[in-house]
């Protein structure tokens, strides 16, 4: 849900290369590289972290990181007088590849997902 000037290049590099691929574009052309490596998951993979109460997430972690088993993900704060909530924390080491940017949650709210690497 972000679309960034990295993200960007991402997209056109990917369509420029399926261009290449169906006879679009010239088999010679040069076409700019992109440095992104996709993860590949399958749903089973995939761990989430959901909002535990509803509030304010501020995230701690940075997306596309690494993050330890029981690592500070973000809180949940009230809107109201910036109480804490709940402390939402990485349940396995891995690659935290999602993460909530808008601060509303409510009870269940996807707020992380993370693909383990051990």
């Amino acid at each position: 849900m972000r679309v960034t000037p990295d993200f960007t290049d991402q997209v056109v590099a990917g369509l420029l290369a399926l261009c290449r691929a169906v006879g679009v574009v010239a088999p010679d052309a040069r076409l700019p590289r992109c440095s992104h490596v996709p993860l590949i998951a399958s749903d089973e993979q995939v761990r989430y972290v959901n909002a535990p109460t509803a509030g304010l997430f501020v995230p701690e972690s940075g997306h596309w990181t690494t993050v330890h088993e029981g690592q500070l993900l973000g809180r949940v704060l009230s809107p109201f007088d910036g109480a804490i909530h709940a402390e939402l924390r990485a349940p396995v080491t891995g690659v935290l590849f999602t993460l909530r940017e808008h601060p509303l949650v409510y009870e269940g709210s996807l707020v992380a997902r993370l693909l383990p690497t051990s």
